[in-house]
């Protein structure tokens, strides 16, 4: 990545300034930015695999909620109860 950005990207830089403008350079700056992201999803994608990454059974299994069951979650529309007002 260091070899590209010091010796690919001035001359590509150099060329689309002199070619089309200050759109080249954005152009240029732009494609650089997308290969970054696209290396860093590589890279990320590639070390979870070679960490172990999810076993079949856990890909397959089925998502459980993260809180409780129906019911447990307070409404946004109701007013809690309090312990003196009685029923």
């Amino acid at each position: 990545m260091n070899l590209y950005s010091a010796v690919w990207m001035p001359r590509v830089i150099e060329t689309n300034a002199t070619r089309y403008g200050i759109i080249g350079i954005t152009f240029a700056m732009l494609t650089w930015l997308i290969v970054v992201g696209f290396c860093v999803v590589v890279v990320a994608v590639v070390g979870v695999e070679i960490a172990g990454g999810a076993t079949e059974a856990e890909r397959s299994a089925p998502a459980r909620p993260r809180r409780g069951g129906n019911g447990d979650l307070p409404r946004p529309w109701r007013r809690p109860r309090s312990r003196d007002s009685g029923p």
